[in-house]
């Protein structure tokens, strides 16, 4: 799921202090010692309310049952209806019983305008198979869907982006189709549920769900329940047949493949979008067939080992994790891609002859992405931020204006400033040469230059521009490329302040302990929280830090979201966030034994 290791340093405190107890899972999701007999296995999860660690309604899979390969079944009367991965923890630092309050995610979420488009707008918008956007409450309690649904709006779109920016890596081009109205823009259904579906019993969710209409073989819903029980669940059907007759398609006559549910509740609400990757999408992904339970890098909780992956965590005290990726991947799918994604797997490998999620019905192949238009600019919040997308098979409108002198495969993003001050926005990560643009106006055509750079510095060919802004105002930022090229996109985006700017890292590699020097400017402001990471793992300070250099000790360990140990010959930037910004490293650090 998402990390632990981008929620700060108090992370570490909240992780500690959690007093954990066993337990096991019997037929009726009871808490008690599992039942003998060949179709149970002696096994215990480890249950915790605060992490969203509780289970009801689950038993383990039978060995040789129709869930065999996934670690829980769902049973209802003694039949079987479903089957699911489990219930995933929430990243580190995070309680899911503590509501989040409008006010909350508006601080990192801006909501999509009315009428905007965030995903694909593809055919009608109801025709084919396509993935329902769903608010539940319980009943009796506050309909909040008018302030919830354009945030939902928002976190849709950013989902489809990370698919389309996933496909990037393999030379493809993939979105996530959802229903929309005839405006092309998210619906989102307010559905009222009993109390006794509300809990921590995802069976009695997706039933709730299903009476209420919503069991269509051609849609998979994700539910953004308005409660605090758990982080977020998704049905997942053990099936690695490679063919379009894969369950987790939804083309079968098996029951529990029709209509597959995904659940994040209130607590894990947009969790990582400012590191693009909600929790919703890894929840979706889920119920895209991932992972299968005989990938390569396989956990046995439907997750992976090899870090970092959107899908990838230690879901259970015997998952080991490899990290092989470095930290700037954690918003993408498939480290590696060859456990579950990949637009066009090479003869013979494990994607070519078994399940790869990139083929599943429910996703839309070869569009141009969805904020390839000024109207359709993607939303981002401006504080410290990190997004991904794609200019494949982008290109450019009547009247929009050539950056720099360059016009070709050019995509959009939309920030609404609150105040006066200073907005930083760069595209360090993406992988091919960048011209950026900064603009303020209310027409493709009639766009007002406010900042435009090429390269940020000598020999890099990413781009960075820093712009005062004027207080509640729209600015627009165009990515293109040089020469045609396209691809996948990375954009740091930083406002109310300097962002930081990494301009070298020294030594280059060494093991646990190693002192490191990072010099640059506005790397920490005193006056602001900050984390920072070598390759995703916090690093500590020692000595007397400036602005411009500090000493850090390399770590050993990060929480994901339970501990995980460091890979000998891992390597990956140093990344801060000093409160205003994100600054990620040009060189790499190599972690040695």
């Amino acid at each position: 799921m998402s990390k632990g290791g981008r929620a700060g340093v108090s992370v570490f405190v909240a992780a500690l202090t959690v007093i954990l107890s066993a337990v096991a899972v019997t037929d009726a999701g009871a808490r008690g010692p599992s039942p003998a007999g060949p179709r149970h296995r002696p096994e215990v999860v480890v249950e915790d309310a605060a992490r969203g660690l509780v289970y009801g309604g689950v038993r383990f899979s039978s060995p040789d049952g129709p869930c065999a390969g996934v670690r829980f079944e769902m049973r209802s009367n003694g039949h079987l209806v479903g089957c699911t991965h489990g219930p995933d923890a929430a990243p580190a630092g995070v309680d899911v019983r503590t509501p989040q309050t409008l006010a909350e995610l508006r601080l990192r979420t801006a909501p999509t305008p009315q009428g905007v488009r965030s995903t694909p707008c593809v055919g009608s918008g109801a025709s084919q198979d396509r993935v329902q956007a769903i608010y539940a409450y319980v009943e009796g309690h506050t309909n909040r869907v008018n302030a919830v649904a354009p945030l939902i709006r928002t976190w849709a779109g950013q989902i489809s982006a990370m698919y389309n920016a996933s496909a990037a890596e393999t030379a493809g081009s993939i979105q996530v189709p959802f229903v929309t109205n005839s405006q092309c823009q998210v619906t989102v259904p307010a559905v009222a549920i009993p109390s006794s579906a509300a809990g921590a019993d995802f069976n009695a969710t997706i039933k709730a769900i299903h009476d209420k209409g919503f069991h269509s073989v051609h849609r998979k819903y994700l539910v953004w329940l308005d409660v605090n029980v758990i982080c977020g669940i998704g049905q997942l059907i053990p099936d690695t047949t490679p063919g379009a007759s894969n369950q987790n398609n939804q083309t079968t006559a098996n029951p529990f493949s029709v209509g597959m549910v995904a659940r994040v509740d209130n607590g894990c609400w947009g969790l990582e979008t400012t590191r693009g990757n909600p929790v919703e999408g890894h929840e979706l992904t889920h119920t895209m067939g991932a992972v299968q339970s005989n990938a390569p890098h396989k956990t046995s909780n439907g997750h992976c080992t090899d870090e970092w992956d959107a899908m990838c965590y230690v879901d259970a005290g015997s998952t080991h994790l490899k990290f092989t990726c470095p930290s700037t991947h954690e918003a993408l799918l498939d480290c590696g891609h060859d456990d579950y994604f990949h637009t066009a797997p090479p003869a013979g490998s494990y994607l070519k002859t078994h399940w790869n999620t990139a083929n599943n019905d429910f996703l839309v192949r070869n569009l141009a992405p969805s904020n390839d238009r000024f109207a359709a600019a993607e939303v981002l919040d401006p504080g410290p931020g990190a997004y991904v997308g794609s200019t494949r098979l982008a290109g450019v409108e009547t009247g929009e204006k050539a950056t720099l002198g360059v016009r070709s495969h050019s995509i959009w993003y939309r920030v609404k400033v609150p105040t006066a001050s200073t907005l930083t926005v760069d595209t360090q990560g993406t992988a091919f040469d960048t011209v950026l643009g900064v603009y303020t106006g209310q027409a493709v055509g009639s766009l007002t230059l406010k900042g435009a750079n090429d390269d940020a510095k000598a020999g890099r060919t990413y781009s960075r521009v820093t712009i005062q802004t004027a207080a509640n105002a729209t600015y627009w930022i165009r990515v293109d490329g040089k020469g045609g090229k396209q691809g996948l996109v990375v954009l740091h985006t930083g406002f109310g302040g300097s962002s930081p700017v990494i301009t070298s890292v020294s030594p280059l590699q060494g093991p646990p302990g190693t002192i490191i020097t990072v010099k640059g400017t506005n790397l920490i402001v005193f006056s602001q929280s900050f984390t920072i990471t070598i390759d995703g793992f916090f690093a500590s300070i020692t000595g007397s830090p400036t602005e411009s250099q500090l000493k850090l000790k390399v770590p050993s360990s990060t929480i994901d979201p339970s501990t995980a140990q460091y890979t000998p010959g891992q390597s990956g930037p140093v990344e801060i966030d000093n409160g205003f910004g994100v600054g990620v490293s040009d060189q790499s650090f190599k972690f040695t034994q």
